[in-house]
């Protein structure tokens, strides 16, 4: 790369960071089986009703984990549970960065919403292996994770799904969703005190 191109490059990046409309980014988290897929719905199609454009950032875990083959629940609390989530941490941040300096680029104003987040792997984490996963990728605090955001949402586990209604694994409604209830419920009581 010569000297121009660079130069060019960082002019182009300089020029975009003031162009654009303004962008909110709101997250909806909380442990597998909440209710985030139904709520994420309904909250576009009611921004957009109100004529709010609106961009959806999927979680990453899900399309990961069907493509590797699956989680092994032997890496529980293991130095590849603290790998695995720090590639999931990595690719979500990758995904948002992106989607959101693409998003830069176009003139309006616009609500950027997330399902679960850089904030889904807290759920499945002890605080010491978030620590580990954070910090591998050069996040010292969570509140670094908050900034980054107008709102975060938890949506809380109900019981009631959970004794009756929760599936997961083969044969299910999500066949990558790997955890057992009482998984479940650990995952969302974390995710409701993060």
């Amino acid at each position: 790369m010569n000297g121009t191109t660079v130069g060019t490059a960082a002019a182009v990046t300089s020029a975009a960071s003031h162009i654009g409309g303004r962008l909110c980014k709101i997250v909806l988290t909380g442990g597998p089986g909440g209710g985030k897929s139904t709520a994420l719905t309904k909250l576009r199609n009611r921004l957009v009703h109100r004529g709010l454009p609106v961009t959806l950032i999927g979680e990453n875990a899900t399309p990961l984990i069907e493509r590797m083959g699956g989680y092994e629940l032997s890496w529980r609390h293991t130095w590849k549970h603290v790998e695995f989530q720090r590639i999931m941490l990595k690719a979500q941040l990758e995904q948002e960065d992106n989607i959101m300096s693409l998003c830069r680029l176009r003139e309006d104003d616009r609500v950027i919403i997330l399902d679960r987040g850089a904030f889904d792997g807290r759920t499945f984490c002890t605080a010491d292996e978030w620590e580990k996963v954070r910090n591998s990728n050069h996040i010292y605090t969570d509140q670094e994770l908050f900034d980054s955001c107008r709102a975060v949402f938890v949506t809380p586990l109900a019981l009631s799904y959970l004794l009756f209604s929760y599936s997961y694994g083969v044969g299910s409604t999500n066949e990558s969703r790997f955890h057992t209830p009482s998984m479940a419920a650990e995952a969302d009581k974390l995710g409701r005190e993060f």
